[in-house]
């Protein structure tokens, strides 16, 4: 059974990299024929660029998760203070209005 690794996604497919790093060191190192060679580099090639493809779509998956989060946070606290806010000026103004109005009537009808 293989050995399960803890960590994040975007961790795994680093080490990944690092150890095709490592590999096409020993490659360049190593006694193989020319053809060999060849066909190790090409697999080598394409299984780094699969990585760092997946790579990328975990990235971006994360700042999509950051973004929701975002705009999360901005439906549930952002919009509610600016209602509330809205609410409050509005009694505000009603209770300024109803202070002149007294005071007019106040003027008008001593």
């Amino acid at each position: 059974m293989a050995r399960r690794f803890d960590g994040t996604a975007p961790a795994h497919v680093r080490t990944a990299l690092h150890l095709l790093r490592e590999l096409d060191d020993q490659l360049h190192h190593g006694g193989f024929s020319r053809r060999d060679r060849f066909e190790l580099v090409r697999l080598l090639t394409a299984a780094r660029r699969q990585l760092r493809l997946a790579m990328v779509a975990l990235e971006r998956e994360s700042s999509r998760a950051w973004r929701w989060a975002v705009m999360t946070w901005v439906a549930l606290v952002i919009w509610p203070t600016r209602a509330l806010i809205l609410i409050f000026s509005a009694a505000w103004a009603a209770v300024r209005m109803t202070m002149r109005l007294l005071r007019w009537a106040r003027v008008m009808w001593p």
